[in-house]
């Protein structure tokens, strides 16, 4: 994973193996996930996401709901910058998150490792 602050964002990468579906996690406390940019051999598959509160190294691993029970879903899509939509928060107030391939109950595997790039932004920039 790497890291680098650009004015008031952070771009980050993190890799979904070969034959997985499940990223590396990244942490992210303080800032709010704002998009993605997707790999080219992307193999069709929304994006959800884990998030862990834990402190060192993440453990505890949690998928992602809203208040009324509805998983947190990006659509996404092979060589796109996916933007997470404006009219809901975006992802904050957690320190570690992972990004999966599919859903909880419908996994995708990725034929070969997918390197993504996450964009994060400061809240108060």
């Amino acid at each position: 994973m790497s890291q680098s602050r650009t004015e008031n964002f952070v771009l980050d990468t993190v890799t979904i193996p070969a034959d997985g579906s499940m990223s590396d996690a990244f942490y992210i406390e303080g800032l709010f996930l704002l998009g993605f940019v997707m790999p080219s051999g992307w193999n069709a598959a929304d994006m959800s996401v884990q998030a862990s509160m834990d402190v060192g190294i993440p453990s505890n691993w949690l998928n992602v709901f809203d208040t009324v029970g509805n998983e947190w879903v990006a659509t996404t899509a092979a060589s796109r910058f996916c933007l997470l939509r404006t009219d809901r928060p975006w992802l904050g107030g957690m320190r570690w998150l992972k990004l999966r391939s599919g859903v909880t109950g419908s996994p995708v595997n990725q034929d070969a490792d997918r390197i993504i790039t996450v964009i994060c932004g400061y809240p108060n920039a």
